[in-house]
């Protein structure tokens, strides 16, 4: 790990330990990715390294925090239970995500709860000591679904979780992103956004003055039929979103002073009123 100023001076170099991957290893698993992620406030960065389980030689991640000015380790990704030892099944994505001050300044990854493809994967939360702090269970649909990518807006209300999706029966993914919320300690999935198969998301990424605008990359995938072989032709489209707040709350009576009002919150597929 080096960090440079602005001029690209080093200030320091370090040697992350650990992060070494066998070849046999390797082989097996199906994303290796290194991920690197600022503290919002800049004093601090994360990183997230793959790491061979030297029982089994299967390949987990593991988290380190990092001073910015002597690249000193700071913190490593921790259970909360007290035992020091470090998460098990944490997922190497091609990007972890730090939340700004407006959310607890929460470091984000993701965990599967067992060994399988088709075990459950659900967004675990960091505190900046490397405690691990809350989680929140995705909620798979049909087939096979794979977080690759999180990403916080500017004011930490929006987290936005991407997804490969596969079936059994077919050879082309699909992608979608969720917007998720969390409000009194719950976490709800506001908004979901579904792509064709063939397009998968490549990349996100929020705004750094619109907390609601959000720009993402799409790969599309066409599959084409020559006489010698299948082949596949990739296009890559640009799309930019836009969200917004739209409170729902009805009052039934505003005149009289017993009035009562009903809110409504969407959370995935379930609605709630109050």
């Amino acid at each position: 790990l080096v960090t440079m100023n602005s001029q690209f001076e080093i200030l320091a170099e370090t040697e992350i330990e650990g992060s070494r991957v066998t070849a046999a290893s390797q082989s097996e698993a199906t994303n290796t990715s290194t991920s690197i992620t600022w503290r919002p406030d800049g004093t601090a960065v994360a990183v997230m390294y793959p790491h061979a389980d030297e029982a089994n030689a299967a390949v987990a991640a593991r988290i380190k925090i990092f001073a910015r000015e002597d690249g000193k380790l700071m913190a490593v990704g921790r259970s909360e239970d007290g035992s020091g030892k470090t998460v098990p099944g944490l997922q190497p994505i091609s990007s972890i995500s730090w939340a700004s001050h407006d959310c607890s300044n929460l470091l984000t990854a993701v965990q599967r709860k067992g060994k399988k493809a088709t075990s459950p994967q659900q967004v675990v939360f960091f505190e900046s000591n490397g405690l691990r702090h809350g989680e929140f269970k995705m909620r798979p649909m049909d087939g096979i679904e794979t977080v690759t990518n999180l990403e916080w807006n500017l004011d930490g209300t929006l987290l936005a979780v991407t997804l490969q999706c596969s079936k059994p029966d077919s050879d082309i993914d699909s992608g979608k992103i969720q917007l998720w919320h969390r409000s009194n300690y719950h976490w709800y999935l506001k908004h979901e956004i579904r792509y064709s198969m063939g397009t998968t998301v490549s990349f996100i990424q929020f705004d750094n003055e619109r907390p609601y605008h959000l720009c993402v990359a799409l790969t599309q995938t066409n599959e084409r039929s020559d006489i010698s072989d299948e082949t596949f032709d990739s296009v890559i489209e640009w799309r930019d979103y836009e969200f917004c707040w739209d409170s729902s709350t009805i009052s039934y009576d505003a005149s009289s002073k017993s009035s009562s009002a009903l809110a409504v919150g969407i959370d995935g597929n379930i609605l709630n009123m109050t």
